[in-house]
Order: structure tokens, then C-alpha cells, then sequence
């Protein structure tokens, strides 16, 4: 069963990409080691109008701090994120490219440009800059994460559990990734793994897409079942 056919029976659920799952580390990041020139101003105003919810608020403000700072990663990495969370793909790959160059060590800058581009659909294109962040960063959960996204859409089931596995072993406690990984195990016909995976989402949170998906992957443990099973004695071939 192909990755598109298994998404309609399973409910892949929130994105996983970038800020859900590492969008509080990253905040924490932003907000403890500022420079004195970034703690106040539009970076400080964009904070706060974010935090309140106002995402063109702090979108305007954020981009008026990467003018005044066009090289400073900390504000890059606000403005590319909140333009992600505000579904301005375009814009975030801008931001996230340009972190590129300013940081062309970290994991940040190609992971968030591979989301974008995995968010448009264009897979291909997203598959080089995903592997790029884990080679960059092996341990960033997030790059790892992104990388087996790109591989499940590539039908790459066996890599993209391992990623997901690895992110889960740096970051346990992400019920969503606990979901995508017992999605990969289930493109695999590793149905008892798919099932332990959706309980330990359940366990995380009672989402109703992990129950409907460890009911379906019950069921089709009890298909296959069925269907390796030697016919009864007697039957007509």
C-alpha cells in the first residue's frame, strides 16, 4: 500500500514540521541569550504581539528587526518561524535561506527551507536540504524529524522510521512523532510496532486520529494474519 492510499485509511494528524515540535525550545533559545541592542525594540514588540497571538503584528515587527539586524540569527530564526506558523511559505524560505548563509553550520536553515518546500509539494527538492540538516546536526531532533517526513513522502518507510525512532530517543514525549512513526511501521506490514506506537501516543494525549489509526492498524494485523494462515484441512485448492 502506497504512502497516498495509507494516508485516506490513516489520519496522519498535526504537522510535525518545525513548530510544533521544537517551536517552545526555540522560543526559549530566542528569549535567554539576547544581545542588549535585541532586547528591546521590534524584536521585543514582535515577541509580544506573537505571544498574544498577533502573528501580522509580529510578522511586520520581526521584519522590521532583520532590517536592522540582516545578519543576526536570533532574529532570522523569529521572523522565519513566524512566517511559517503564519502559512507564508515563500517568505519563510526566504528567512530560513538567508539564516543559511548567516549560519551555514546549523541544522535551522536547510531544515526550514526542506519543510517549505515539503509543504509545497515539492519533495524532490526538499529531500537534499532535510539530509543536509542531519548531516550537519545527527542530534537535532528537528532536522531528524524533518528528514523522515521527506522519506515517508518518498515512500522510504523503513528510513523514515528510523529517523522518527532517533528523534523520539533525543526528545521523548512528542505524541505526534510516536503517530507518523507507527504510521512508517505500518507501511512496512511491522504492525505490533505501529501498534505500540499509536498506544504511546494515546498514552501522551487522547487525540481521536491515534485511536482511529491503532483501531485500523488492529484490523489490518488481523487481515494479514488471516491471510498468511495455512487454508484448513480439507479445503479445495
Amino acid at each position: 500500500m502506497g504512502t497516498s492510499a495509507y494516508r485516506i485509511i490513516f489520519v496522519v494528524g498535526a504537522s510535525l514540521m518545525g513548530v510544533s515540535f521544537l517551536g517552545g525550545a526555540a522560543h526559549a533559545v530566542l528569549t535567554r541569550h539576547r544581545l542588549p541592542e535585541l532586547g528591546a525594540g521590534p524584536l521585543s514588540e514582535g515577541t509580544e504581539r506573537l505571544e498574544a497571538g498577533d502573528l501580522a503584528g509580529a510578522t511586520r515587527e520581526f521584519r522590521l528587526a532583520a532590517a536592522i539586524h540582516p545578519a543576526e540569527p536570533r532574529v532570522l530564526i523569529r521572523l522565519a518561524r513566524t512566517l511559517e506558523k503564519a502559512g507564508d511559505l515563500r517568505g519563510a524560505d526566504d528567512a530560513y535561506a538567508r539564516l543559511q548563509r548567516v549560519r551555514p553550520l546549523s541544522a535551522e536553515g536547510p531544515a526550514g527551507r526542506a519543510r517549505m518546500l515539503l509543504r509545497a509539494g515539492r519533495v524532490d527538492e526538499a529531500a537534499p536540504l532535510a539530509a543536509r540538516a542531519v548531516q550537519l546536526e545527527p542530534n537535532n531532533p528537528e532536522a531528524l524529524v524533518c528528514l523522515a517526513e521527506v522519506r515517508l513522502e518518498q515512500n522510504r518507510h523503513s528510513d523514515a522510521a528510523i529517523a522518527y525512532a532517533r528523534a523520539l530517543q533525543l526528545q521523548p514525549g512528542n505524541a505526534e512523532v510516536h503517530n507518523h512513526l507507527g504510521i512508517a511501521y505500518a507501511l512496512q506490514g511491522r504492525y505490533d510496532q505501529a501498534i505500540e506506537q499509536f498506544k504511546a501516543a494515546l498514552a501522551i494525549s487522547a487525540g481521536e486520529q491515534f485511536r482511529a489509526n491503532l483501531l485500523r492498524a488492529q484490523q489490518e494485523r488481523t487481515r494479514a494474519a488471516a491471510a498468511a494462515a495455512p487454508p484448513p484441512a480439507g479445503t479445495p485448492p
